[in-house]
């Protein structure tokens, strides 16, 4: 699947290679996802910058705790789960798709590399260092889901997902950033962010398949969209909160064609990319 069995990228090897295939529904398509575990080299820290590995979650990437919680987020969705034991996959198999991790990975990065850690937050407007890390550590020659786990990302974002693209302001590779933040914060599903991990990273997934957000809490980033009804309430994947497992007709149709382009390995142009309209436009 995915042709993971290349070799990984240079500066990166292979974690474990050992998961099993699992059945899949008939007519649910099987995304490949690879986890690239990032492993900051604190020796290259410049000198006299101040910097707390501790407070940057620099080894609990590796937690096997928090391997285990990131893994399990992708694990085949069991029949009646309560939502506690609800994954990815529950959000994602009832529009016919299935993410299944095939490999993990640990990568090594230095302090140059990203410019500095706690790891500068993508943005609409900027997605140089996303696209800049894709052509470094994802997966030669693998047509799936490369996932970034880093150590901290800043901006206090959950995760950020970004399509392969052909052309645009930031053509190049994609990839799925989550970081440890996000898999430990207590606050993730409580009130007032009735956000959830499960659906935090499925919305990620989600931009991967090129959909993009159908409202707004900041403006500044994205002043095109309408302001998103209060957290909770939308009910929609999509929302910029996250709360909620809906999808438009027409994001069915767009996400379907992300990941049939996803599979070929072949980035999307704008031209043949599928738009749908903004809610209340």
């Amino acid at each position: 699947r995915g042709r993971a069995g290349r070799a990984p990228a240079p500066g990166c090897h292979i974690l474990d290679g050992t998961f099993a295939a699992r059945p899949a529904p008939t007519g649910t398509v099987v995304v490949p996802v690879i986890v690239h575990y990032m492993a900051l080299d604190v020796s290259s820290v410049p000198p006299g910058t101040h910097f707390d590995a501790a407070d940057n979650h620099v080894s609990e990437v590796f937690a096997p705790a928090n391997r285990k919680a990131l893994e399990a987020l992708f694990a085949p969705p069991a029949a009646g789960a309560t939502p506690k034991r609800r994954n990815v996959n529950h959000v994602w198999e009832p529009f016919g798709v299935r993410l299944a991790i095939v490999r993990t990975e640990r990568c090594g990065f230095t302090w140059a590399e990203v410019g500095k850690v706690p790891v500068p937050a993508p943005k609409p407007a900027d997605l140089a260092l996303l696209r800049k890390m894709a052509r470094r550590f994802n997966a030669p020659g693998f047509h799936g889901v490369d996932l970034y786990q880093w150590p901290k990302i800043g901006s206090s974002i959950g995760g950020y997902g970004s399509t392969p693209r052909a052309d645009g302001a930031f053509p190049g590779p994609g990839a799925v950033w989550f970081h440890v933040p996000t898999l430990s914060d207590t606050e993730v599903g409580e009130p007032p962010n009735p956000r959830s991990v499960v659906l935090t990273m499925a919305h990620e997934v989600g931009h991967f398949f090129t959909l993009t957000h159908t409202c707004s809490f900041r403006r500044t980033d994205e002043p095109q969209l309408p302001d998103c009804p209060e957290p909770g309430t939308s009910g929609m994947l999509m929302s910029a909160f996250a709360d909620g497992i809906g999808l438009s007709d027409c994001e069915k149709r767009k996400a379907r064609q992300g990941v049939t382009k996803v599979l070929q390995g072949t980035p999307i142009s704008t031209e043949e990319e599928i738009a749908c309209p903004v809610p209340g436009r």
